[in-house]
C-alpha cells in the first residue's frame, strides 16, 4: 500500500525552545514541525516508509491506526509539497 519514499541526505533536524525544525542544508531553507510531522518526516527520511511513520505514530500518540494513516498521508503530501521530500 505504502512505498517507501526516497529520502534526502540534506536534511537535518535539531528541537528548539520553540519546537522542532527541519533544515535543508543545501538551500539553508528550514520549517518548523509539530511533534506529529517530526516523526513522519524522520521515518520518511530515514528510509522507514509511511507504514513505520503509522505504527509509531499509534503507539506515541495512541490514535487508531485509520487517523495515523490520513495524518501521515497528509503530512507526506505537504512535505513533498514545500520540497522537504
Amino acid at each position: 500500500m505504502f512505498g517507501r519514499t526516497r529520502h534526502r541526505r540534506t536534511l537535518s533536524f535539531a528541537t528548539t525552545e520553540y519546537g522542532h525544525v527541519a533544515l535543508d542544508e543545501v538551500n539553508g531553507r528550514y520549517w518548523h514541525l509539530n511533534d506529529s510531522a517530526l516523526v513522519v518526516c524522520r521515518c520518511l527520511t530515514d528510509g522507514r516508509g509511511q507504514e513505520a511513520a503509522v505504527r509509531e505514530l499509534v503507539e506515541t500518540y495512541e490514535i487508531d491506526e485509520a487517523t495515523a494513516r490520513r495524518d501521515v498521508e497528509a503530512t507526506s503530501s505537504q512535505l513533498r509539497k514545500v520540497g522537504l521530500l
